[in-house]
């Protein structure tokens, strides 16, 4: 066997305008690697939930790819470990002729991990060729031009899945149910299903029919279920791209546009398309600024809400906070794994400005898509600092604010939420 063609999976879980796949299969035998990383979900900000979408979406992805191959043979390729060590065994057994991937935005240990195989495939001397995705620009100094270049990407023919793919039949380890053993288990009994199949599906439902819903429901927990794309988690893992999306909705408000009497449809579809561009714009900010992941962006704000209180933070997270509306959109949170993007906002300003909470905490636990398993781990890091007699007991404030209503209302809500995981959807809902 010839040295391979190593494609990378990490965020873009799809074939269609997927540019690494289609420029490794025009040099020969390809290995779609999907690295389950314990490490990375350790962090934070990870959840099983999150992980339970990714592993659908990896399933559907292998389907694809053996649909796709010249011999029907091969598929994902799955491999459990880190990054730099999985790579090295693949290329001491097989040989690793080029390693292709996107870049990807997220979070400071991905990027450190980034760095450790880019450091490692120099080492090897092994071409590793990494392409942007979302026209976010890897160490960019200025946004002057910024928009005329996201437009000019977002205007570019999508990438084509390769026709006769040549897919190396190594053999994969199975993909598994829990990518870290030490995670505990995080039920959210009306998650949102993963892989591309149910991302058309929920892109086309929109474009077609819900999105005459959207400028007036997008804002309320209640319509927003329904009237949102709910695009943001394929979005975030790539099982649809930003710019078939993109092209997608202007291709409907084309058409739209061209009949008087749909004119608030095209207008809602309007709304949409300048969000998927804040999406992006979000995005860029955090690839351009790095350090607001941990610190605040104004120093005058440093020393300021840095302890966690364990007793509100609890229950601001577990949705028993007494104030109805707040407790009943965390509610839908857990049980969902979503919430639109004004009540995320609602929930966040609740927590840092009502409860005095540090906004790294909050967001945290509202990027692991409402996981309340992991409430009280996130804040140990004070209690060691709390009075040593302070027990799991409400303080007198939330005792105060406590009412036997919230819990009937917050279920009520609830209850009408099915479907929804949303993570990394930025300002998208």
């Amino acid at each position: 066997m010839s040295a391979l063609q190593v494609v990378w999976f990490k965020r873009d879980l799809r074939l269609v305008d997927h540019r690494p796949l289609y420029e490794a299969s025009q040099h020969g035998t390809v290995l779609p690697l999907y690295i389950v990383e314990p490490e990375l979900w350790q962090q934070p900000d990870t959840s099983l939930r999150q992980w339970r979408f990714i592993r659908q979406s990896l399933v559907e992805l292998d389907r694809a790819l053996r649909q796709a191959s010249d011999e029907g043979l091969g598929g994902l390729v799955v491999r459990v470990g880190d990054a730099v060590e999985v790579l090295s065994q693949i290329h001491a057994e097989y040989g690793i002729a080029h390693l292709w991937a996107h870049q990807e935005v997220g979070n400071a240990w991905t990027f450190a991990r980034d760095r450790a195989v880019r450091r490692w495939v120099r080492q090897q001397g092994i071409p590793f060729t990494e392409f942007p995705q979302d026209g976010i620009i890897r160490g960019l100094k200025t946004r002057e031009g910024w928009k005329e270049h996201w437009e000019s990407v977002m205007a570019e023919p999508l990438v084509p899945p390769p026709k006769a793919l040549s897919l190396a039949d190594v053999p994969s380890e199975p993909l598994p149910m829990v990518p870290n053993s030490q995670m505990d288990d995080d039920p959210c009994p009306n998650a949102q299903p993963g892989g591309r199949s149910q991302g058309l599906k929920l892109l086309r439902s929109f474009l077609n029919e819900r999105v005459r819903r959207y400028p007036r429901g997008l804002s309320s927990p209640l319509t927003a279920e329904s009237a949102c794309s709910r695009l943001s988690p394929h979005l975030a893992y790539g099982t649809l791209s930003l710019r078939e999306v993109v092209q997608a909705t202007r291709r409907r408000l084309a058409q739209l546009q061209s009949d008087p009497q749909k004119a608030g449809m095209a207008r809602a579809l309007s709304a949409f398309e300048s969000r998927l561009a804040w999406r992006s714009h979000f995005i860029q900010r955090l690839e351009s600024l790095p350090s607001i992941e941990f610190e605040n962006m104004h120093p005058a704000l440093n020393g300021m809400r840095e302890e966690v209180n364990p007793v509100l933070f609890s229950a601001w997270a577990e949705g028993r906070t007494g104030y109805p509306f707040v407790d009943a959109c965390m509610r839908m949170l857990y049980n969902t794994g979503w919430i639109n993007f004004r009540m995320r906002a609602m929930l966040a300003s609740f927590a840092c400005y009502v409860l005095w909470l540090p906004w790294r905490a909050a967001g945290l636990h509202r990027s692991r898509g409402g996981r309340w398993v992991c409430i009280w781990r996130a804040s140990m890091w004070t209690m060691s600092r709390a009075s040593t007699g302070a027990k799991c007991r409400c303080s007198r404030a939330v005792q105060g604010w406590a009412r036997s209503e919230s819990t009937m209302w917050s279920s009520s809500l609830s209850t009408k939420t099915r479907t929804g995981l949303s993570f990394g959807g930025g300002c998208l809902s």
